[in-house]
Order: structure tokens, then sequence, then C-alpha cells
């Protein structure tokens, strides 16, 4: 006796089943929701300009302080 290759064999569809519940709803497209008439929240450029301007106030400091270092060691 032999075996033969007959390939894939399917059988009949059975009952369709329930449908799953719904998923979790996805992350917000802020591009879509961007509200520009929200002055109260809105973080303007100004904020950001003062926050970068700090930045650079505290590293200038840290420099001044470091040179007065070296100055001290004689370099």
């Amino acid at each position: 006796m032999t075996w033969v290759n007959v390939g894939n064999i399917k059988g009949d569809t059975g009952a369709t089943g329930s449908t799953g519940a719904t998923g979790p709803a996805g992350p917000v497209n802020l591009v879509s929701t961007l509200n520009t008439a929200d002055t109260t929240n809105a973080v303007t450029n100004s904020a950001i300009a003062t926050a970068i301007q700090d930045v650079s106030n505290q590293i200038g400091t840290i420099t001044s302080v470091q040179q007065s270092n070296l100055t001290i060691l004689g370099s």
C-alpha cells in the first residue's frame, strides 16, 4: 500500500461565531483636536522662549563658575 498526497482537504464551514467586544478607544489625533481658540491652556511661544532663555542663563552661570575655577588653578 502507498500513500497518495491529495493536498489540503477542507471540510464544511462551521456555524458563524458571535461578534467580539468592542476594543478600547485609540490615541487622540492631536492635529484634528487642536483648539487654536483656547488661549487659557495654550502653550505660547513666549513661554517656550522664556524656558529656553532660562536654560541658556543656567549654562552661562555654570560656564562662569568653571572659568573662575580655571583662573584659580592658573589655567
